[in-house]
């Protein structure tokens, strides 16, 4: 008979495999409601525990996290595998080594999580319990904090070979499905990115032509305008148009030629203004007209 593998009656297989879950159900309900103030290997209380599984469940969970810490949550994990081998009667090969398998597991896992500086359940639980702390120590003290590092992963993967059917070829299978979504996003990311550099390109396109077609109204517009100055014509019949000239006092402007009707000619002066202007003697002084006013005064002696 091999060890831990199932034998050949189906049902005395499936009750051990029954009572291996409800092992595994009972380890992870104590580890999952651990309270401080429980009664336990290393507290002393008289109040009713407030485990879920009891006093068996206080005692059990208070072992297990002080010994290994947060890899204790490893324990029904590893019954849960066993139960549904047992379960479903498949032949476990090779049960030493999954046994071994599963101590380096443990203890890999307890050195690893006490390389990280936190603490468990308000401070009192390390995370990786007191054996981890010290093969932590150990493997600092023989091989510096690196070299301690890298042991410590290596363990891990032969333990993950020992204890379950992994293999480097499966890791392909492993990460098919989580490749394939990041091929699909990386191929919807650049699709996205070249529909939004198309959309640019156009909307630049489009900007150009408009200035385009805006400049050339305007050039249009322009030479519309100047092709209307130069076609219109100057006719000499808008005489507010001429610029008007300043004349010196006394003289009239006279009226020019153009402005004549066709065939006629300048009417003559008449002879009372021709007498009028005759007549007119120039200026005098007021001063000179005194003596002949002073001749036509009668005299008093008179």
């Amino acid at each position: 008979m091999k060890l831990l593998s199932p034998t050949q009656h189906k049902r005395l297989n499936e009750a051990t495999g029954f009572l291996l879950l409800f092992a595994g159900m009972v380890t992870l309900l104590s580890l999952i409601s651990y309270h401080v103030q429980d009664p336990s290997w290393n507290t002393a209380a008289s109040s009713r525990p407030l485990n879920l599984i009891g006093y068996p469940g206080a005692y059990l969970s208070d072992l297990c996290l002080q010994v290994f810490g947060a890899s204790a949550f490893l324990f029904p994990l590893l019954l849960f595998g066993l139960a549904w081998k047992w379960i479903r009667s498949d032949e476990l090969h090779a049960g030493a080594m999954k046994i071994a398998g599963a101590v380096l597991l443990s203890l890999a896992a307890s050195a690893a999580l006490s390389f990280l500086p936190l603490r468990l359940f308000g401070g009192t639980v390390r995370m990786g319990g007191t054996l981890g702390l010290a093969l932590a120590t150990s493997l600092v003290d023989a091989l510096n904090l690196a070299g301690a590092l890298l042991v410590t992963a290596t363990a891990l993967v032969i333990s993950l070979y020992l204890v379950s059917s992994f293999a480097l070829a499966a890791t392909r299978r492993w990460f098919e499905g989580p490749a394939a979504v990041l091929r699909r996003f990386a191929l919807a990311w650049r699709l996205w990115r070249e529909r939004r550099h198309a959309r640019a390109v156009e909307r630049a396109r489009l900007r150009a032509a408009r200035r385009a077609l805006a400049a050339k109204n305007r050039a249009d517009a322009e030479l519309n305008k100047n092709q209307r100055k130069q076609s219109r014509p100057r006719s000499p019949l808008q005489p507010w148009r001429l610029r008007p000239t300043r004349l010196p006092p006394g003289k009239r402007a006279r009226r020019p030629a153009w402005m004549n009707p066709p065939d006629s000619k300048p009417l003559p002066r008449s002879p009372s203004a021709r007498s009028k202007t005759s007549r007119r003697s120039p200026r005098q002084p007021w001063c000179r007209l005194l003596p002949s006013f002073r001749s036509r005064r009668p005299s008093r002696a008179a």
